[in-house]
């Protein structure tokens, strides 16, 4: 008999963290804050630490009858990934 967990967890419950919860982590090594938005927004107020991602920084380049945020290739947004420091072993918050 298997026994039923004790309390059903959304899926996505793991992957938010509290504020209380970066403020203990903002000093580790491999965590990458990413701000998504405007320049102009992330001039006025972000995280401290936080790279500044744009969404033309990790869409494809407009072509003609393309979506408006598609990805690049799994190799561009690789290195544009990289460009911000994101590697292999980061664990990021946006």
């Amino acid at each position: 008999m298997l026994a039923a967990p004790a309390a059903a967890q959304s899926p996505r419950e793991g992957l938010i963290v509290s504020t209380d919860w970066l403020a203990q982590h903002l000093a580790d090594p491999d965590l990458v804050l990413l701000h998504m938005g405007a320049p102009a927004e992330y001039a006025k107020k972000h995280v401290a630490g936080a790279r500044l991602v744009t969404r033309a920084a990790i869409a494809a380049p407009a072509a003609q009858g393309a979506l408006t945020l598609e990805l690049p290739s799994a190799a561009d947004l690789e290195a544009s990934l990289e460009r911000l420091g994101v590697s292999d072993r980061s664990r990021l918050v946006v």
